[in-house]
């Protein structure tokens, strides 16, 4: 087979907007997706970390938790891999893009790092102090070099999925889709050895994050060939969600009745998920079913998106945002201290549910509202100033 070095250029009619010269209005669907996944990601963060002692309560109560946390959470985690792969396989890569992420990343976390210096001595929890000068260093570094240390796992996993999109893409444009269908069976047995082995091995945040991009890519490739795309329905996805979920409540209720939960619950396969497997599954039925949907019902009108569009667009574009703030690990601890304080645990476990869904909810609305200060006021001034030289420089 001989093997083309170019990306074959996009579909007609799916030229980029540069191309054509015209904005391009997001289709609000996914828009939607991107907010909801933020919102699961938090609420996962949320039943981690909030004062209830949800993972340590032992019985369903803590196997349900670990399944908001492992299974809810990853779902969020998978949509924005997913949708990576869906709309960038057709895509030139643009280094502005990659810039936008670590620009952002770093405007936060330089935030955050002067916020938690300047508060370490009236606030419990922040992990730095003006006289400890070893955290001070360790925290500086973390700060300026957010995206290539870790300090957001996502972050670093997201960024380095972008600089690795122009390889996949010239990849799955190359290889018959039979060879692409085996590479989406080959690479989520990585994730189930991790479970099995209790170890990473060769399933790592980047592993994961490529896997979740080339189901995307292969939905937009081939989803309106694929067979069980047509047949798919959302009671069907709908079922498989409410059925892996279980399936994950009752693998740690196992754990806790053999008393092996806290050794499986920290072990290195922790950082990735219990079996991603099924939230990309759960995931790549959604966007079967958004791609072989009618799209007429979704074209953008001729006088521009509606009010709702214009909403959801603008909602979706701080969802970063809400992650680097309550994610950040010089005022993560405090913030939930915080949160907890104003949510003390309800004396019935009935209420619980109410409490939480509402938590989380006002938690997010609220993290929406200071991540939109944020990006108005520093981000976005940032990138007008930074972005456009230093593009034409790495370009």
């Amino acid at each position: 087979m001989q093997v083309n070095n170019q990306v074959p250029p996009p579909p007609t009619g799916k030229a980029s907007d540069k191309t054509s010269g015209k904005t391009k209005s997001r289709d609000s669907r996914y828009e939607t997706l991107r907010i909801v996944a933020m919102l699961l990601v938090v609420s996962c963060h949320f039943v981690a970390h909030i004062g209830w002692n949800l993972e340590t309560s032992g019985g369903v109560t803590q196997a349900v938790a670990y399944a908001i946390d492992q299974f809810g959470g990853q779902i969020g985690v998978c949509i924005f891999f997913i949708i990576s792969g869906y709309f960038l396989v057709n895509k030139d890569f643009r280094v502005e893009r990659v810039l936008r992420t670590m620009l952002q990343t770093l405007v936060y976390t330089l935030l955050f790092f002067i916020v938690a210096v300047a508060l370490s001595s009236r606030v419990e929890g922040i992990p730095l102090s003006l006289t400890h000068l070893t955290s001070l260093v360790k925290g500086a570094y973390q700060s300026f070099l957010p995206t290539f240390n870790g300090t957001y796992w996502f972050i670093t996993a997201y960024v380095f999925l972008q600089l690795f999109a122009p390889l996949l893409n010239a990849a799955v444009h190359n290889i018959p889709r039979r060879a692409f269908a085996q590479v989406l069976v080959l690479l989520p047995v990585l994730s189930i050895m991790a479970v099995m082995t209790l170890g990473q091995l060769l399933w790592t945040n980047l592993t994961y994050a490529i896997t979740a991009y080339l189901f995307g890519a292969y939905i937009k490739l081939n989803g309106s060939r694929m067979r069980i795309g047509k047949r798919l329905r959302p009671w069907h996805v709908a079922l498989f969600m409410l059925l892996s979920f279980a399936a994950i409540a009752a693998f740690y209720y196992a754990l806790d009745m053999l008393s092996i939960t806290r050794q499986f619950r920290y072990s290195n396969h922790h950082v990735v998920g219990t079996v991603p497997l099924l939230p990309i599954l759960a995931v790549s039925g959604i966007f079967l079913i958004l791609h072989n949907g009618r799209r007429r019902r979704h074209a953008p009108r001729a006088n521009g998106p509606t009010a709702v569009q214009k909403m959801i667009g603008g909602l979706a574009k701080t969802v970063f945002g809400v992650y680097l703030i309550h994610e950040n690990p010089f005022i993560k601890e405090p913030f939930w201290n915080l949160i907890s304080a104003l949510l003390p645990k309800p004396h019935s476990p009935l209420l619980m549910i109410p409490l939480g869904v509402l938590g989380v909810i006002g938690v997010y609305a609220v993290l929406l509202l200071a991540a939109f200060i944020i990006d108005t006021v520093l981000v976005h001034p940032a990138e007008k100033l930074i972005i456009p030289g230093l593009a034409r420089r790495l370009s």
